[in-house]
């Protein structure tokens, strides 16, 4: 996980870089470092979004999540929707934010992420959240009506 979580660093730096090109005094910025607790937990939470992770797949990546140190579950949570869920968090002090990610009991598929920046850990002053509630995903085998046609 850390190396992909460094593969994707720098991929995202290059793309930046080719953006910026051409645009006198334009440059990236420096990232700040995280430790690879960081991005181990940042790279299995991205995982669990997918909904295509197999059952075993999403059981290695609880037991990951459950020993990287700084994470906090706390099994009597809800998400915004106020359904039941196990909450998933930790703080990740190098970009002052904790990371929560809301869990269904019953099946372990994501309810909801939750980015919040609470202006206390250093890094900004001005505290706020952003949060992405997951509703049910359904398919079909037909198209809907196409809506600007008559």
């Amino acid at each position: 996980m850390i190396k992909q979580a460094e593969q994707q660093a720098a991929a995202a730096l290059k793309a930046e870089e080719q953006q910026l090109a051409g645009q006198p005094g334009a440059s990236v910025p420096p990232q700040p470092s995280q430790s690879s607790d960081d991005q181990v937990f940042e790279q299995a939470t991205d995982m669990l979004w997918n909904p295509l992770v197999g059952p075993a797949l999403r059981a290695a990546l609880y037991k990951v999540l459950a020993t990287t140190p700084g994470v906090q579950v706390n099994a009597d949570a809800r998400d915004l929707s106020g359904r039941p869920a196990i909450e998933i968090s930790r703080p990740n002090y190098t970009v002052g934010e904790v990371v929560a990610t809301f869990e269904d009991p019953s099946n372990g598929s994501v309810l909801e992420s939750l980015w919040d920046y609470p202006g206390n850990m250093g890094v900004g002053t001005v505290p706020y959240s952003i949060s992405g509630l997951y509703l049910s995903v359904t398919s079909s085998n037909t198209l809907p009506r196409d809506p600007y046609r008559n």
